[in-house]
């Protein structure tokens, strides 16, 4: 599920100079209270989780406002980015 979530994102951006882009991507809610989302920016664009009609999805928002959804997946992932040596 990992190396597909990385295709996905490598295939959504472009960018196949990209070190890693995964890893735990969580959203969710607490009780009844709604989580912040979590979210990285890359290469103009946001990616960030969210529940959508497949269930927990991955989305990418464009500097153009479109919201397109790259990968469902039914556990938590967690996105990490270390092409600049940030972690998120």
């Amino acid at each position: 599920m990992i190396i597909v979530l990385l295709l996905a994102l490598v295939a959504a951006c472009s960018a196949v100079d990209v070190v890693t882009l995964v890893q735990d991507l969580e959203s969710g809610t607490r009780g009844s209270q709604q989580l912040s989302r979590e979210f990285v920016e890359f290469a103009g664009a946001v990616y960030l989780s969210a529940r959508g009609p497949l269930g927990q999805e991955l989305y990418r928002h464009t500097p153009a406002g479109d919201l397109v959804s790259l990968a469902d997946f039914s556990h938590a992932v967690q996105l990490t980015m270390t092409s600049s040596g940030a972690r998120v």
